[in-house]
């Protein structure tokens, strides 16, 4: 890898997260590594799996197998929580899919949830470095997974959190503030997608939410947030500084359970990051210039 300090950005977007485990599985076959890592939403989910170097876990987590219920009304009546937060951060990493902590906590990438704290409206950026503490660093990233009204709130130390995304969709900026100067962005909507404003979302949240204001209000804005941030990964894309990776053909509804269609969608980011594997190793080995 050069001497430039390189961080991945990962986008959330619910079940669509399945792309990014595409990339991801075709990078750890690779064996490429980063210095530092943030997800958001489905993102951070993806990102602690490619820290512990576990590949094809994220996509089994996200593929329904007969009989699950991992996104139903049912949850939504019984948990208040359109996706089975229980079974993805309590019962997976210990049952069906094992985390391998281990490997991520002897990492030495650094990585970080986005979360949005309800009170302030504003982005958090969560980590875990205790090795004894497994349940926390699952329980942070269900902060960074807590999609208004998809998912209750998740308490982290006495403050509630909810879904990384409302505040910080891409979180580029943050990347710089730990020192990267480049960057390797995976989105999971269509290139030259922009969010538009949605009235009778904020009217919605203003009933359910109503109690956090300044979460409305960053709701009611996160639509300039979202296009601010695609606007400067264009740029840095155009400027040579970010390898950007996006779906190319249709993508899935962030709630989709058609176990065919998310596979194929996990073969498109496969596929892509394969077409684009010599790119990506040039983007990263590329040196600083020497100075005169």
């Amino acid at each position: 890898m050069g001497d430039y300090k390189t961080g991945l950005v990962l986008e959330g977007g619910g079940t669509r997260g399945i792309f990014t485990s595409g990339v991801l599985d075709r990078m750890m076959r690779e064996g490429i590594e980063f210095p530092y890592v943030v997800g958001v939403s489905a993102g951070s989910c993806n990102g602690v799996g490619f820290v512990a170097k576990q590949i094809g876990r994220t996509r089994d987590c996200m593929l329904p197998t007969p009989g699950d219920r991992l996104v139903s009304v049912r949850n939504l009546r019984k948990a208040h929580s359109l996706y089975d937060m229980s079974a993805i951060f309590d019962r997976y990493p210990y049952q069906e899919y094992p985390f391998d902590f281990k490997t991520f906590f002897e990492s030495p990438t650094e990585f970080e949830a986005v979360a949005t704290d309800c009170l302030t409206g504003e982005a958090v950026y969560l980590s875990e470095t205790d090795p004894e503490n497994g349940p926390r660093l699952m329980l942070k990233c269900k902060a960074s997974c807590s999609l208004p009204f998809f998912a209750a709130e998740t308490v982290v130390d006495g403050r509630a959190y909810m879904d990384g995304g409302l505040a910080d969709s891409i979180p580029v900026a943050r990347a710089a503030e730990k020192g990267c100067e480049r960057f390797v962005v995976v989105l999971t909507r269509l290139e030259g997608f922009r969010r538009k404003k949605n009235s009778r979302l904020t009217r919605a949240m203003e009933r359910v939410y109503r109690r956090y204001p300044e979460l409305i209000r960053t709701m009611d804005e996160r639509y300039l947030m979202y296009n601010r941030e695609v606007e400067e990964v264009e740029r840095l894309e155009a400027e040579g500084k970010a390898f950007v990776i996006r779906p190319k053909d249709k993508i899935v509804k962030k709630t989709e359970t058609n176990r065919e269609m998310l596979l194929e969608f996990y073969k498109q980011g496969y596929q892509q990051m394969d077409d684009r594997m010599e790119e990506l190793k040039k983007f990263l080995d590329e040196k600083r210039p020497a100075q005169g």
